[in-house]
């Protein structure tokens, strides 16, 4: 599946979700819906990643998915991608985020922002994490807060 609006090739960046997992963890919910589906604030997890990216200039993303993709498809479908390109890479064996990641090399083939997709992040100075990857001056920025 992919959506786009327009070119993705004038972005410095592309964006990575890890949403394949089953949540075991949210209990009876994870039979019905994606983790990365849940709501925040009235809307899903995923939304609000899709809008951070979109904010820092990301006009492609890779999702990982796996466990009820089909609902995932479908939340894409419904919003257009919110105007980002977006395509899907499936994990048939979840086999951790590590796995996950390894799946989705090919399709990155520039610097990337990674969020695991049951995260939710509040865009704090992102852009300021971002910007020395994307000037070049170091390769890798890890976040990590409490």
């Amino acid at each position: 599946m992919s959506t786009a609006t327009s070119s993705f090739a004038d972005s410095p960046l592309v964006g990575a979700i890890l949403a394949a997992g089953r949540g075991d963890r949210m209990h009876s919910r994870n039979a019905w819906l994606p983790k990365t589906l849940l709501p925040i604030g009235g809307r899903p997890v995923l939304s609000h990643q899709l809008r951070l990216l979109r904010s820092l200039g990301v006009r492609r993303v890779v999702i990982l998915v796996g466990h009820l993709k089909e609902r995932i498809v479908d939340y894409l479908e419904t919003t257009r991608g919110l105007g980002l390109r977006v395509d899907l890479v499936e994990q048939t064996v979840l086999d951790g985020a590590g796995a996950g990641l390894l799946r989705l090399q090919p399709e990155v083939d520039r610097p990337f922002v990674l969020f695991l997709g049951d995260i939710f992040i509040r865009p704090l100075r992102l852009a300021d994490l971002v910007e020395p990857v994307v000037r070049g001056e170091c390769a890798a920025v890890l976040a990590v807060t409490m």
